[in-house]
């Protein structure tokens, strides 16, 4: 439903950032998501 209302630019923009975060995070431990989150939200 998401993907369907940003349209396929913006859906495609958005899963090429959110599977840039998994990468990153993946190889992490949880205080740093921790620590990410804090400062981004």
């Amino acid at each position: 439903m998401l993907m369907k209302a940003l349209g396929p630019e913006l859906a495609r923009a958005y899963l090429t950032v959110k599977r840039s975060e998994f990468t990153a995070f993946a190889s992490q431990d949880v205080a740093f998501e921790i620590k990410h989150h804090i400062y981004t939200f």
